[in-house]
């Protein structure tokens, strides 16, 4: 962020996209074209487009820098505002996980829709009411938290229902009676095969198919076959589409082959992809580096297909192409977009099923987290793109306050990484505590992984006395060591204080006596099933009723060893006999955060 031409010129200094361009030099013009404005908080106040002044972007946030609303339009000369009356606006009113409470639309000032939802406990929309516009249909969902009935994206007055396997995977989509789409699955969660009813748009070739994708390791889709038959042996199949796939991100294609008649090559079309930032497909173009197709969307992901020069809105796509918002899939059949391990309706703005990964994910089990820098490839996480990396955690750290009821009680944080891998500050995990999330710290050497799914792991990282927070330092001082062996709770705590190393000698929290069993270790629990607790079954069981069985538990833990982390086991198998799941890796004894109760695993 210099200045200088050609140094860096698309970041500035924070690591950040503020010029991003796609640039023929045959014909020295821009083909697509994208600058970003932040403000301190790194939140993306503006989106222009200088090749279409007219869809220009602004956003605004609420105290807690989610997306509040949204112009488009032309911006004016200070980047502060859409000029006049935005051409589309949306404006959200959140609750406190992030469910959209209330909705707006508008077309150039005039309201299109003003909508209101309700949500249960666990976040599921159980009523959207308007005042403006057309109706809804309300979603239902089914026991294990997916939708069965939702708004139908071409026709929100009527809905689409679905059916899931027992994997909580959609398996079937049906328009009324017509069964439009029906997909089949691997091993590991990939959609392997899909079979589209001939009548619905989009649908390639338009034959009834059976499309059967090909993948590489990295889950990114090589090649689409077709056959007009369900048993088609694979050798039969005719080879569709190819893909090759860009190095910067999952979700980056580079270019798609098509095959359009039968000597089974792909050789016959190609075309090349064109993206923003956020890996959103802004342009198709052909290889004279000629836009054929533009795209625009909504934050959340709703489509708007243009032509080549803007001048006229598309219902489908002319070259049928399917990678889309964020670079994932949209099924044309249905209106939803595939992110691998679940499916998202760009224009409820969530996920149609819950996420896999709990609330290690976040506070909300159907929340979109993509607006206006988030990308969320796997369908369970948000990442932001070109993030960049902060100093060590160890030399960051605050204090924060807390409080429930009558009690309040002050811990210090330190940076902490999370499942995304991204380092986070003290008041971002002050903040998540707050609400409640599952926060990662960084592991010791090899003990366990950083980046695992489904467990959270804490472990203990070297960390000099000095760099301590006021809150931590007189257990440190009670080593009589330089250089002390900490462990590190997901809030950024400190745990124990394992022993003193470089002339030190050994040293004991106080906190701590013959086993580490005092570790105030944030751990989101997951209920056994179908186990019973004193005759309650486990889905029903209270907090208290699991803090009362862990107090009794019969596994007392002896003196804690290093070698066999007996004392470890003990507490794993109480937590086991008490309805409770879980894991962790060497050195870790959590405690749980169970229905927003802590409960010490102490006897």
């Amino acid at each position: 962020d210099s200045g200088t031409a050609g140094e860096y010129a698309g970041l500035d200094r924070f690591g950040r996209v503020v010029d991003h361009l796609w640039y023929d030099y045959g014909a020295s013009a821009d083909r697509d074209r994208f600058t970003y404005g932040y403000d301190r908080a790194s939140s993306r106040l503006y989106r222009e487009n200088t090749v279409a002044s007219a869809k220009d972007e602004y956003y605004t946030y609420d105290e807690v820098n989610r997306l509040a609303t949204f112009d488009r339009g032309d911006l004016n000369a200070n980047k502060d505002a859409i000029s006049g009356t935005p051409v589309k606006e949306e404006d959200w009113g959140l609750d406190m996980t992030g469910n959209w409470t209330d909705f707006l639309q508008k077309t150039s000032g005039t309201t299109d829709l003003n909508q209101d939802r309700s949500h249960n406990p666990v976040n599921e929309i159980t009523g959207i009411t308007e005042t403006t516009g057309t109706a809804w249909i309300d979603p239902v969902h089914d026991r294990a938290g997916n939708m069965t009935t939702l708004p139908k994206p071409s026709s929100l007055a009527s809905g689409l229902t679905c059916k899931w396997d027992a994997w909580n995977r959609l398996v079937e989509v049906k328009d009324g009676a017509t069964v439009v789409a029906v997909y089949e699955y691997d091993g590991l969660a990939r959609r392997v095969k899909s079979h589209v009813d001939s009548q619905s748009p989009g649908n390639p070739d338009g034959v009834d198919a059976y499309v059967h994708f090909f993948y590489n390791q990295g889950w990114q889709e090589l090649e689409s076959r077709v056959s007009t038959s369900e048993n088609t042996e694979p050798e039969s199949l005719q080879p569709q589409y190819q893909y090759v796939w860009s190095q910067r991100f999952i979700d980056a294609p580079i270019l798609r082959d098509k095959n359009t008649d039968t000597d089974s090559l792909c050789d016959d079309e190609r075309l090349y992809y064109l993206g923003d930032a956020n890996f959103n497909i802004t342009t198709l173009i052909d290889t004279s580096g000629d836009a054929l197709e533009r795209y625009v969307y909504t934050p959340y992901g709703v489509l708007t297909i243009y032509d080549a020069t803007w001048s006229n809105v598309r219902s489908t796509s002319t070259y049928s192409n399917s990678y889309t918002y964020t670079g994932r899939y949209l099924d044309a059949e249905t209106g939803l977009y595939c992110y691998r391990h679940r499916v998202y309706a760009a224009h409820l703005g969530r996920f149609v099923s819950r996420d896999p990964i709990g609330y290690a994910g976040g506070g909300d089990l159907y929340r979109g987290h993509f607006v206006p820098r988030g990308v969320d490839p796997s369908g369970t996480t948000s990442l932001i793109p070109w993030q960049p990396s902060l100093p060590p955690p160890a030399i960051h750290q605050a204090c924060c306050t807390f409080s429930h009821g009558s009690s309040t009680w002050t811990e210090t944080v330190t940076h902490a990484v999370s499942i995304t891998g991204t380092i986070l500050s003290p008041h971002e995990i002050c903040q998540r505590r707050a609400y409640g999330y599952a926060i990662l710290v960084a592991s010791r050497a090899n003990s366990c992984s950083v980046l695992s799914t489904q467990q959270f792991y804490i472990c203990s990282r070297p960390v000099y006395k000095e760099r301590l927070g006021p809150c931590d330092r007189a257990i440190a001082t009670a080593c009589n060591a330089s250089h002390v062996d900490i462990g590190v709770d997901i809030g950024g705590r400190i745990a124990t204080v394992r022993h003193g190393r470089g002339g030190g000698g050994a040293c004991t929290d106080p906190r701590r006596r013959l086993c580490p069993l005092y570790v105030k270790t944030g751990w989101f629990a997951s209920l056994r099933y179908p186990e019973s607790l004193n005759g309650t079954s486990c889905k029903d069981a209270t907090s208290a009723d699991i803090a009362a069985c862990l107090r009794s538990a019969p596994q007392k833990p002896g003196p804690f060893n290093d070698l066999t982390n007996n004392c470890q086991i003990d507490v794993w198998r109480a937590a086991e006999s008490c309805c409770l799941e879980t894991g962790g890796c060497n050195s870790v004894i959590p405690t749980v955060i169970f229905d927003g109760t802590l409960i010490d695993l102490v006897w």
